[in-house]
């Protein structure tokens, strides 16, 4: 007869996928005893975050400017490495190929044209956006993407604090990106698939008490984190989230890779934290809204989603803040 002992990881990550079942059933249960008839409380915004530099650490803003490209502010600068794998002959540098990137920390005073980034144990460094460098085209996941170089000075700061041979680059405005499979372009951007991660603090705290960490929502980066929704997970099921001044529809449920195992204080890879996340957030264990299915169609075994792709309405310019009550769309 077969046996198991609590040392067996099938077993342990089985229950903790069943623990974090229950724990959005027991929440749920006990949120809605817990309101009077009649009574609704409306999600909230929590949290706003921007990250002007792919893979450095965010910026929590009190608000931000919402725009069909996304929050103004985000994602506009990346790291590049030479890669002679890649037709371009150089590829996008994130916290999957270099953890440390998660120990930089961004500032913007102003505007995004003007950033200063500091490190541990490294001076801090300034700087001012020129959009007349050297422009290249370099490989960004499945896309081709054009960039401006930001100068030797700046490269060479990033490069000595990494230990990698690297250069800072600013998004171009204007131009297309290429998706290399099916030839088509789109608008050149540094997001993966949409503009707005959408999360909830309700299901950052579920996982957490699955695997028994103290994991904080910058694991996941998400640029928008709600409270108060009725139970863990529930962004999964909303179509739409929106205030009185904009909207946004959801397009697929984010499929994550080894970057939230990233220690955003440490910028160390914890591989085994990677392998609980599987475990309690694959396939087999989400439900979600049907608009999402087709997109998840192309999921693999081993992939693990959490947080939700949304679009910004076309010719949406407004803010979201801090408190802002949304209404989820179903």
């Amino acid at each position: 007869m077969m046996s198991f002992t609590h040392e067996d990881p099938y077993l342990s990550l089985t229950l903790g996928a069943v623990a974090v079942s229950t724990a959005a059933l027991v929440y749920a249960f006990t949120r809605n005893r817990a309101k009077r008839p009649g009574q609704k409380r409306s999600p909230t915004i929590s949290h706003v975050i921007i990250y002007p530099i792919k893979g450095c650490k965010g910026i929590e803003r009190y608000s931000a400017t919402l725009t069909d490209e996304g929050l103004v502010g985000d994602r506009q600068y990346c790291l590049i490495v030479p890669d002679s794998s890649a037709s371009v002959g150089w590829t996008t540098l994130g916290q999957t190929k270099c953890p440390k990137l998660a120990k930089i920390s961004v500032s913007m005073p102003a505007s995004v044209d003007m950033l200063e980034v500091s490190a541990p144990d490294a001076s801090p460094l300034k700087i001012r956006c020129n959009m007349n460098g050297v422009q290249r085209e370099v490989k960004f996941w499945d896309w081709i993407i054009r960039v401006v170089d930001q100068g030797d000075e700046t490269s060479r700061w990033f490069s000595e604090y990494l230990g990698v041979d690297c250069r800072l680059c600013r998004i171009l405005p204007g131009m297309n990106r290429t998706d290399i499979k099916k030839g088509t372009v789109s608008k050149n951007s540094l997001y993966y698939a949409h503009a707005v991660l959408v999360m909830a603090n309700e299901s950052i705290d579920s996982i957490a008490s699955a695997v028994g960490e103290d994991i904080g929502y910058n694991r996941f980066r998400p640029n928008i984190v709600l409270k108060d929704v009725d139970f863990p997970f529930q962004e999964d099921l909303f179509s739409s989230v929106s205030s009185k001044t904009w909207t946004m529809h959801g397009a697929e449920l984010c499929v994550r890779c080894s970057y939230p195992g990233v220690n955003q204080t440490t910028g160390v890879l914890d591989p085994s934290l990677v392998g609980k996340f599987r475990s309690l957030r694959n396939k087999n264990f989400i439900k979600m809204n049907p608009i999402y299915q087709e997109p998840a169609k192309v999921w693999k075994h081993n992939d693990y989603m959490v947080g939700v792709y949304m679009k910004p309405a076309e010719d949406t310019n407004s803010r979201v803040f801090v408190g802002q009550e949304i209404r989820p769309g179903y």
